[in-house]
């Protein structure tokens, strides 16, 4: 028998449920249990020679009760059924509101494949021991608790023989729980590597073409596929000793406790239609442990799931939110953005991404940040986005610091165009909605065209409800930045964040792009971090960053007459290009 403390916690909401089902389940062990002393006492009679209307009208109650068990039968298949689906639900929606508030800090430290099989695959298991085991536990324990007092009722002696029987199928398992932890971790492991290893092959899978790796990769996936499998042997075998010694223990106990009853008879001490009943109603105390049996290798599955479920829920956002959130002030007011003093490291012991960052942009102001890969731009947007906190300083958005605002509020301040442009698989519609879910077709129509989109979506099969593919790979890189322009287009919000919106297209695109920026930055406060010259030139004020500090402040011509960091970097991209076109 295994039950865990802390999975009551899941049970929260659904416990109701899972009371239910060990209802059904102890009412069908009930009728097990009365068709067994029905058959005794018809058997007895046929044995006694008593009146045949006696008998049929015995018979006739057995018929009844085998009518009523086939609906309980029914209806607990049924209502598993749909515990399973609510179960399961609940859980996945727990699991995935938590790692909405991990966020992508979490995110980037673990495996996608991994936690996939964590939020996917082990609910599956957790949801077999709470809609199975757990339920036919408390039946094992009342359904045969019951049976067990009225054997008791009758013989004292057989009553303990098949007692002891019963404690040693519900206990002796536990002599193997620790051997069955270990191979269920491991087998759980395994199956996690190679769920990771298999997703990873399948989004790499243009990269592994590419090198001829595919034979490698493929040889990777059939060794953990084995250790898969190996692993899941190993737990069988002591799963399967283990239903061995219950299956010895119920039946060996049944033998005996029938045996002793003959004896009884032949002495006297015992009446024959007490020895039928007992006939019968052995098989039936030991019914719920041989059915609880059958969930046994489900519920250790589920408990060895469930510590990556813990593990999982017991991770502490980095991010909190406020306890005492203030009001966002209308979004049509353009706010300030002030970095005081700001200093971040995305991990202990490493160079600070920014070390004692401080600029201030006002509102309606353009300010680029450029720099080297690495100097730390894409890291403020992070930080304005409060995807991470910083370890020192403040940010202030209007008057308050960022931390004041609810995450949602906060978000809702700013619109997004990043240099990796994410596309969920459904329509375009539906990708350009994600920014405003309300939106009228007309103001999506009115943000394609802003940002030079929709004349390419209209040439699409269905138009706006063309679906784009997985990652949006249906279109090139150019098609997705300027989705992206529109969906920010569509989310109208007073801060834009602009996050090399244009390094990864060609100069055709990056024209159509820049003529869409262009619209979208038109009254709102911008922060654009870029290396194009074409990106940031126009800026109102350039903001240098070198090894996470700002080393330089200007506008283009100002910068460029310091001959420093910003006129070595834009000479580099000039010369740069010269080689390309040469």
């Amino acid at each position: 028998m295994m039950l865990h403390y802390r999975l009551f916690e899941l049970t929260k909401g659904i416990r109701n449920r899972v009371i239910l089902k060990a209802v059904i389940g102890i009412s069908i062990t009930a009728s097990y249990a009365a068709q067994a002393v029905l058959t005794a006492r018809a058997t007895e009679g046929i044995y006694a020679r008593r009146e045949w209307a006696d008998i049929v009208t015995i018979i006739l109650g057995i018929i009844t009760i085998i009518g009523v068990r086939a609906l309980l039968l029914w209806g607990n298949e049924a209502y598993a059924k749909r515990a399973s689906i609510i179960v399961k639900n609940t859980l996945r929606q727990r699991l995935y509101g938590h790692l909405l508030k991990l966020g992508p800090g979490y995110l980037e430290k673990n495996r996608t494949g991994k936690l996939q099989s964590t939020v996917v695959s082990g609910i599956e298991f957790l949801e077999a021991y709470l809609v199975y085991y757990v339920p036919h536990v408390l039946v094992t324990i009342i359904g045969a608790g019951v049976i067990l007092g009225y054997i008791f009722t009758l013989s004292i002696s057989i009553g303990l023989i098949i007692l002891s029987a019963f404690l040693i199928a519900l206990f002796g398992p536990r002599l193997w729980n620790k051997l069955m932890a270990k191979y269920g971790w491991s087998h759980w492991q395994a199956f996690a590597v190679l769920n990771a290893q298999f997703l990873d092959s399948m989004q790499g899978i243009t990269t592994l073409k590419a090198f001829n790796a595919s034979k490698r990769r493929g040889n990777e996936l059939e060794r953990d596929s084995r250790d898969l499998f190996q692993q899941t042997m190993n737990h069988l075998k002591i799963s399967l000793l283990k239903t061995g010694v219950v299956g010895l223990a119920t039946t060996s106990g049944a033998v005996f406790a029938i045996g002793l009853g003959a004896l009884f008879v032949a002495r006297g001490e015992l009446a024959l239609s007490q020895l039928f009943v007992l006939l019968f109603l052995c098989r039936e105390a030991f019914r719920p442990i041989d059915e609880l049996n059958r969930y046994y290798h489900q519920g250790f599955m589920g408990i060895t799931a469930s510590n990556t479920i813990f593990a999982l829920l017991d991770e502490i956002p980095e991010i909190a939110e406020s306890t005492r959130p203030v009001t966002v002030k209308s979004k049509e007011a353009l706010p300030e953005i002030v970095f005081n003093d700001v200093e971040f490291a995305y991990d202990k012991g490493l160079r600070p991404a920014l070390g004692g960052v401080s600029f201030k942009i006002n509102p309606g102001e353009t300010v680029a940040l450029v720099g080297e890969s690495g100097s730390g731009k894409s890291t403020a947007v992070n930080l304005l986005l409060r995807f991470f906190d910083p370890i020192k300083g403040e940010i202030i958005i209007g008057d308050h610091n960022i931390k004041d605002y609810t995450l949602e509020d906060l978000r809702s301040l700013m619109a997004v165009v990043s240099q990796e442009t994410y596309l969920f698989h459904g329509t375009v519609e539906d990708n350009l909605r994600m920014a405003k879910p309300e939106a009228t077709k007309e103001e999506i129509e009115k943000a394609a065209r802003t940002a030079n989109i929709h004349d390419f979506i209209m040439t699409l099969p269905e138009g706006y409800n063309t679906i784009v593919g997985e990652r949006g790979v249906r279109f090139s890189g150019g098609e997705r930045q300027r989705m992206a322009i529109a969906r920010a287009v569509l989310k109208d919000a007073p801060i834009l964040l602009l996050d090399e919106a244009t390094s990864s297209v060609d100069t055709a695109n990056e024209k159509m792009i820049q003529r869409g920026l262009e619209k979208l930055m038109v009254n709102r406060t911008t922060l654009v971090i870029a290396h194009r010259l074409s990106t940031i030139q126009n800026a109102d004020r350039i903001l240098v960053l070198k090894e996470g500090k700002v080393v330089e402040v200007g506008s283009h011509f100002e910068l460029m007459k310091l001959t420093g960091t910003y006129a070595k970097l834009i000479q580099a991209q000039q010369e740069e290009r010269c080689v390309q076109y040469a």
